[in-house]
């Protein structure tokens, strides 16, 4: 059996630890840095749970309509704009600050991501490491 202090489970929670912003510079596809820093919220925690949540719900209500109103099985597909959608609107609700002179709103969020699929990809990348959010993170 290990030596190390044992501590309680109730110490360690990675929904906690990603209500704390990371911050990182978005990268070029190059891999050159881009300027930008952006502080995001890690994918589990309370509020982009929330946010996805509500997202889940609105695309299931949509969905449930087209299919109440469809005449033919095709009519009951899903366009796959709804997915590229949902993914940017995924990465928004990550995002929740930045070094530009306008505020990080939530509308300003998504436009960015929308405007910028390269860069909403590595917020939900970062946004999903653990280890950003934790105390022995590496700032990578």
């Amino acid at each position: 059996m290990s030596t190390t202090p044992k501590r309680s489970y109730k110490s360690v929670s990675s929904r906690k630890a990603g209500a704390i912003p990371f911050e990182f510079e978005l990268m070029e596809d190059d891999g050159s840095g881009s300027g930008i820093l952006v502080q995001v919220l890690g994918g589990h925690s309370e509020k982009v749970t929330q946010e996805t949540n509500r997202l889940v719900a609105d695309r299931r209500s949509k969905e449930a309509i087209r299919a109440a109103a469809a005449t033919s099985p095709a009519d009951e597909v899903r366009p796959p704009e709804e997915d590229i959608e949902f993914g940017r609107l995924i990465a928004a609700a990550r995002l929740v600050g930045w070094s530009f002179e306008e505020p990080c709103t939530p509308e300003a969020a998504t436009e960015f991501c929308v405007e910028n699929p390269h860069y909403a990809a590595q917020i939900i990348t970062r946004s999903n490491k653990t280890t950003n959010f934790t105390k022995a993170s590496p700032k990578a």
